[in-house]
């Protein structure tokens, strides 16, 4: 049995099963109106994130312009205006957002305990303590997660990018097309890093678990190992799965290593790009050095919401497993 429930929390699912998500999302509909709210306030943060690299690239207009008469403080209040509602946005909708999974998580659990009182003896002669903890556990958090955060980084993540996009466009649309060629490769890079990120540290999870099972067996059991004189064949047989948690370890370490400076890797790309094409521009007095400067902000800072929107999709399909479970035995026929 334990194999078995160690197998069962290791699965991935690369397709998402629309029907399944449905079922689960029953859970949050006596929350519809803090998930608009929630919504609303990750519209409120997209809206900032793109509104200050356009008051930082007005600002420098400004100086340019008006050299020691420009109006600082103006546009230094106007910063910190929304520097202010940023943070009071971000410090709301952590409150909120842990209202919903804290809700949720509650909802799901008396639902599954509410079940669990209904079933036969038979059930429980076929599935294991550990497995019905687990259900109660670790799969009701990974749902509650979901419901809350998931839909604050797909809205946030979407209307960043649709914010950027139209303000790029609004300035100059060839400049915008060349800074906006980099969003395919960052996608790409993100999916391909973070399902592999996922699948390893649950492949390096689970060595672990057996690692740790092994090392249990060989202290409890030394008595009967010395008195077999077997403890070449446990030497081998713990080599064996240390070689495996090894293997495991290093594959997730050398993704993790290899993620981040990637992205930063495209988005340094994308900001060579706006630098010479823009450069170009502002040379030829097509777009001012303060239009250049608020394209050289997007393009590094566009790889936090591409991240973030490949990060939501990852964590659904990671968590669809806990969700067939979780369903599964919601669904149980009591028999009686």
């Amino acid at each position: 049995m334990p194999d078995d429930h160690l197998q069962e929390e290791d699965i991935f699912h690369p397709r998402i099963d629309w029907a399944l998500w449905r079922k689960v999302l029953v859970f949050a509909r006596p929350y519809r109106r803090w998930l608009l709210v929630l919504s609303i306030l990750g519209a409120l943060c997209a809206l900032c994130d793109v509104l200050l690299p356009i008051i930082t690239g007005r600002l420098i207009d400004l100086i340019k312009l008006n050299a020691a008469s420009a109006p600082i403080l103006t546009s230094g209040l106007l910063f910190l205006g929304v520097i202010a509602i940023l943070a009071t946005c971000i410090m709301i909708f952590i409150i909120v957002a842990g209202r919903i999974t804290t809700g949720v998580s509650y909802d799901i659990r008396t639902a599954a305990f509410a079940k669990l009182q209904e079933l036969p003896f038979s059930f429980y002669d076929k599935k294991a303590v550990g497995w019905l903890m687990a259900r109660m556990t670790s799969d009701c958090s990974n749902l509650s997660r979901i419901m809350g955060w998931a839909l604050l980084d797909l809205v946030w993540g979407t209307c960043v990018l649709s914010g950027i996009t139209i303000a790029m466009f609004v300035r100059n649309w060839k400049l915008a097309i060349v800074v906006l060629l980099i969003v395919p490769p960052l996608l790409w890079v993100s999916r391909f890093f973070q399902i592999r990120l996922l699948i390893t540290s649950r492949a390096l999870r689970k060595a672990n678990s057996h690692t740790t099972a092994g090392f249990n067996e060989g202290i409890v059991g030394v008595r009967t190992s010395k008195s077999l004189v077997r403890e070449k064949q446990n030497l081998v047989e713990f080599s064996e799965l240390t070689t495996t948690m090894y293997k495991h370890a290093v594959s997730n370490a050398l993704y993790s290593a290899l993620f981040i400076p990637l992205l930063l890797a495209v988005c340094s790309v994308g900001v060579a790009l706006a630098l010479w094409r823009g450069g170009l521009d502002v040379t030829a007095g097509v777009i001012s050095l303060g239009t250049l400067v608020t394209f050289i902000q997007y393009a590094a800072f566009i790889q936090n919401p591409v991240q973030e929107l490949a990060n939501m999709l990852t964590m659904i399909q990671g968590a669809q497993a806990s969700a067939e479970r979780i369903v599964g035995l919601l669904d149980t026929d009591p028999q009686i």
